[in-house]
């Protein structure tokens, strides 16, 4: 069974990877291109773009991908087991329900140089113009993009670090070390996270292939001239002259070298580290620099958090706002006409997208039950179980490509197949994310079930069925519905899937509101941002306060 999801889900990807190789080296019969050649790759390094493009992709996502683990191993370090955890624990959910694109959107309202917060220290501060501020949206640098993609991804490593944590006896360590006279930090830094550090391996290069590959965002906020090279591959892709075409596919196979050859390097460079690191973890010594900046954590996490309220609150604000002068905190001026055409124009779309929404975190639910239950039956019966995980593994290959390099192929066919447009392949599009992301997050909560319950259940003649669905998954309701709330989140902001896939046809509240950044009007960007951010927020709420519903006279069912 598990092999046969894999198969339907990641032969396609193969399919596709091959329908960009084969244009990368000038083969592409259907424009004209019916002999190999190394022509695209040389088109592409000529382009007067490529290289500050490569320059500034590799500069953003390493740099936003590191600073955004440091940062979260920074908080966890500082915060976990401690009361303040809580707060933070329950505020992960929906900080990663919030989409990418939408929040960009806010954050570049919110930090651009006529910008909120520049009308605010104008209003309250000290009078200034708008060109006294460093243009942080769309800066040459591609600063506004890192510190974008750092705040987003924070809240995602704190949730991996803290998962990871959740396995070793974290509490029991920190007191052992803690008798032997080591400081809360350097217990942290020697002894926890050089055990959790090496499992977080996959969200980390999973991070840093987003990065490299992300193009709703960097259309948002990042720089245009030059761009980076995710969004000047797009725009070959979109080229009126399907030579380009080809260019794009070779495009797409350097961002995919450069990705693996960078990966290659990290894992290279952490192996040549081990050895100076263990010198320094025997070193002996109880206290570390870390120790001086623990209580800038909590401080820093909370500011990360206003940030997130700000720009939400600023999206509101220009959502209703009719007249809104420099010189002024606040819009002079209200309306609701803005929404009224919002809603008419994008109600479609709206509708559009719950439908993929909901069908993708469905099906990816049922089939991550599918094949877990599987892989607990196997283990159950003393089967060893080395060949069905690396099946598994196979199913994070979609996060650790970027998606470019696959999608343009996956469109050749699609085209080919006369299957272009259709919900069919728009839902498959969403599916090969929205999947192993369901797996990611279902899987450790699956996996420590305690299968006593299971054999206890059986022993009294239930069957498997039966035991299944009234004991296991019962059980399991706040994780499979936390699982889903996340694959409906995951779905809501995937860009290229819908706009390679959907021709146009079926478009969803990510494709509506890049296309809207194309003009200037802040009010219908600002309405189709919200809508976009509410809907993964509805979802992760019902996703919580249903089993404290469902499970109000079980009160250790409660989700903690």
């Amino acid at each position: 069974m598990s092999f046969t999801i894999l198969a339907v889900f990641l032969l396609p990807l193969v399919v596709g990877v091959i329908g960009t190789v084969l244009p990368a080296f000038n083969y592409l019969p259907g424009i004209g291109l019916d002999s190999f050649g190394l022509a695209p790759f040389k088109q592409v390094l000529q382009h007067p773009s490529s290289l500050p493009a490569i320059k500034l992709t590799l500069f953003s996502a390493l740099s936003a991908s590191l600073c955004s683990l440091l940062f979260a191993c920074f908080v966890v370090l500082a915060c976990y087991q401690q009361p303040k955890w809580t707060f933070i624990d329950r505020c992960l959910g929906p900080l990663l329900a919030l989409p990418h694109a939408g929040f960009a959107v806010g954050f570049g309202f919110l930090i651009a140089p006529a910008g909120w917060l520049a009308r605010l220290i104008n209003a309250w501060v000290m009078p200034i113009n708008s060109d006294s501020f460093y243009p942080l949206t769309q800066d040459p640098h591609a600063l506004g993009l890192i510190l974008t993609m750092i705040i987003k991804e924070t809240p995602f490593f704190v949730l991996m670090i803290a998962n990871v944590a959740k396995q070793l006896p974290v509490q029991a360590t920190l007191n052992s070390c803690g008798s032997l006279g080591y400081h809360h930090a350097t217990t942290w830094v020697k002894v926890l996270l050089p055990q959790i550090m090496p499992r977080l391996a996959l969200p980390f290069f999973a991070v840093l292939a987003w990065s490299f590959s992300a193009v709703d965002v960097a259309t948002i906020i990042g720089p245009t001239r030059p761009s980076t090279f995710s969004v000047l591959i797009l725009s070959w892709f979109n080229h009126h002259d399907l030579n380009y075409h080809a260019m794009g596919a070779a495009g797409s196979m350097i961002l995919m070298t450069l990705l693996v050859s960078v990966i290659a390097l990290i894992w290279l460079f952490s192996k040549l580290m081990y050895r100076l690191f263990f010198v320094f973890c025997c070193n002996g010594k109880r206290r570390s620099y870390t120790d001086r900046f623990i209580p800038l954590a909590w401080p820093s996490f909370v500011g990360l958090i206003a940030i997130f309220i700000a720009s939400a609150v600023i999206l509101c604000i220009w959502s209703v706002a009719q007249r809104w002068g420099f010189s002024s905190p606040w819009p002079s001026s209200f309306t609701a006409q803005y929404w009224w055409r919002s809603w008419e124009a994008t109600s479609e779309i709206v509708i559009q997208t719950l439908i993929l929404g909901l069908m993708a975190s469905f099906i990816a639910v049922i089939l991550n039950i599918f094949m877990l239950e599987l892989e607990a039956q196997r283990k159950l019966k003393g089967t060893k179980l080395g060949w069905l995980k690396r099946y598994h593994l196979l199913l994070y290959l979609p996060l650790l490509i970027p998606d470019i390099a696959f999608l343009f192929g996956v469109q050749v066919a699609a085209t080919s197949m006369h299957i272009q447009g259709t919900w069919l392949s728009v839902l498959w599009g969403h599916l090969v994310f929205v999947l192993p992301y369901s797996f990611l997050t279902l899987a450790p909560y699956y996996r420590g079930f305690d299968m006593r319950l299971w054999q206890q259940s059986t022993v009294l003649g239930a069957s498997h069925a039966k035991t299944l669905l009234q004991i296991k998954l019962p059980m399991l309701l706040t994780p499979l519905l936390a699982t889903f709330a996340i694959g409906f989140a995951v779905s809501i902001t995937l860009y290229l899937p819908t706009l390679f896939l959907g021709a146009g046809r079926i478009n969803t509240l990510t494709t509506e509101m890049v296309a809207l950044m194309a003009g200037a009007d802040r009010r219908a960007i600002s309405a189709a941002a919200i809508l976009q951010l509410t809907l993964p927020l509805i979802c992760f709420t019902l996703a919580l306060l249903y089993p404290m519903w469902h499970f109000r006279h079980r009160s250790l069912m409660r989700p903690q």
